[in-house]
C-alpha cells in the first residue's frame, strides 16, 4: 500500500512538471508534433481505464494548459481528449455536486477551455455528444459548489458569445436546438432563493443579457414549433410569464409582465439587468419571508474593497504585517 501511494505521488508531480514545463514551452509546434502524442498515448490512455479512485486529477489540468497552449492547432485531437476522459469524468460526478472535487473542477476548466480554444469543433461533433457537452455545462452552474458554478457560468457565456459570431447555417440550428434548453435551467436556478447567491447575481445577469439579447435580435429561426409563425420574443414571453404564473403565486399579471419586458429591455446593459433581477427576487423572498440582505451582498464587498484600497494608499495606513521588508524582497 505505501508503494502504491508514493507511485500516485511521483505520477502526479511528474505530470505537474509536464505541466509547467508545457505552460512555458516557446514552440508550440515542437509541443504538438514531439510532446502531445506520446504523451496522450500514456496520459489518456491511462486515466480512462483506471478505476475512478486511482484517476489524476492532475490530468485533467494537463489537458487544460495544453489546449490553451495549443489553440486551434489542437483541433484535431480534440475528440481523441473527449473519447478518453468525458463519460468517465461525467460518470464520477454526476451523482452528487460533492464528491470528487477536485475532478470535478478540473474537468470544467477543461470543458471551458476547449470551449474558448476549439469551439468549432463541438459544433461538428455528432448532436448526441453535443447535447451531452452541453448537459455537462448545465450541470456546472447548478452547482453548489461556487468555483465550479461560476465556471458553468463562464463556459456558458463564452459559448452564447461564440454563437453569435458564428455563420447563420450555424449558429441558427445551435439556438433551435439548445436554447430553450438553456433558458429553461438558468431561469430555474436565477428563481431558486438558495442557488442564485452561488455564483452571485452578476453572473447571472450577464448570462440573462446574453440569452435575452439573442432572444431578440439574433435568434430568425422559429423556437415555437407548434406556432412557427409567432415571433420568438411573443414566444418566450408568454413561455416565461406561464412558469411564473405557476410558480409565483404572490406575483400578480402586471408584476410579472414588468419583470419579463425588463429581462428584455435590460439586455444590453448588464448593471441594470443585475438591478432588475434582484428586484425580482426582494419579491419572491420578501413574500417568502426569507432575508434579502444576501442579495446586496456583491455592492457591500465592493464597497469593503474600495475603502480598503483607499487606506491603502495613505502611507501609514498599511498593516505593519502586511509590509514586506526590503532584505525580504532580495
Amino acid at each position: 500500500m505505501p508503494l502504491l501511494k508514493t507511485m500516485r505521488a511521483v505520477k502526479r508531480e511528474i505530470l505537474i512538471l509536464i505541466s509547467t514545463w508545457v505552460a512555458s514551452a516557446k514552440d508550440r509546434q515542437m509541443v504538438l508534433e514531439n510532446i502531445v502524442p506520446p504523451l496522450f498515448d500514456a496520459v489518456l490512455f491511462d486515466y480512462q481505464k483506471n478505476v475512478p479512485a486511482a484517476r489524476e486529477p492532475k490530468v485533467l489540468s494537463l489537458l487544460s494548459i495544453i489546449v490553451t497552449k495549443l489553440g486551434s492547432m489542437l483541433a484535431s485531437q480534440v475528440p481523441q481528449i473527449l473519447a478518453a476522459v468525458f463519460e468517465c469524468t461525467l460518470e464520477m460526478i454526476n451523482k452528487d455536486m460533492e464528491a470528487f472535487p477536485e475532478h470535478r473542477t478540473n474537468f470544467f476548466q477543461l470543458i471551458h477551455a476547449l470551449t474558448v480554444e476549439c469551439f468549432p469543433v463541438f459544433l461538428a461533433l455528432p448532436q448526441e455528444q453535443l447535447s451531452y457537452i452541453i448537459d455537462a455545462v448545465v450541470w456546472a452552474f447548478q452547482h453548489s459548489m461556487r468555483n465550479v458554478a461560476e465556471i458553468g457560468l463562464d463556459i456558458l457565456k463564452d459559448m452564447l458569445d461564440r454563437v453569435e459570431h458564428l455563420p447563420r447555417d450555424q449558429s441558427q440550428p445551435f439556438y433551435k436546438r439548445f436554447y430553450m434548453q438553456i433558458l429553461q435551467h438558468v431561469l430555474a436556478v436565477v428563481a431558486d432563493s438558495s442557488q442564485v447567491h452561488v455564483a452571485g447575481l452578476t453572473y447571472y445577469a450577464e448570462v440573462l443579457c446574453r440569452l435575452f439579447k439573442a432572444c431578440e435580435f439574433l435568434i430568425t429561426v422559429p423556437l415555437n414549433d407548434e406556432n412557427p409563425k409567432q415571433s420568438n420574443v411573443d414566444y418566450i414571453y408568454e413561455y416565461i410569464a406561464s412558469i411564473f404564473v405557476q410558480h409565483f403565486t404572490n406575483l400578480t399579471e402586471a408584476q410579472i409582465r414588468v419583470i419579463i419586458k425588463g429581462f428584455f429591455s435590460f439586455n444590453t446593459d448588464q448593471g441594470g439587468m443585475r438591478n432588475h433581477l434582484r428586484d425580482f427576487l426582494v419579491q419572491i423572498k420578501e413574500f417568502n419571508g426569507e432575508d434579502t440582505s444576501d442579495l446586496f451582498l456583491e455592492e457591500r464587498e465592493a464597497e469593503i474593497q474600495a475603502v480598503q484600497a483607499k487606506k491603502n494608499a495613505v502611507p501609514g495606513m498599511l498593516d505593519p504585517n502586511n509590509i514586506v521588508d526590503e532584505d525580504e524582497m532580495r
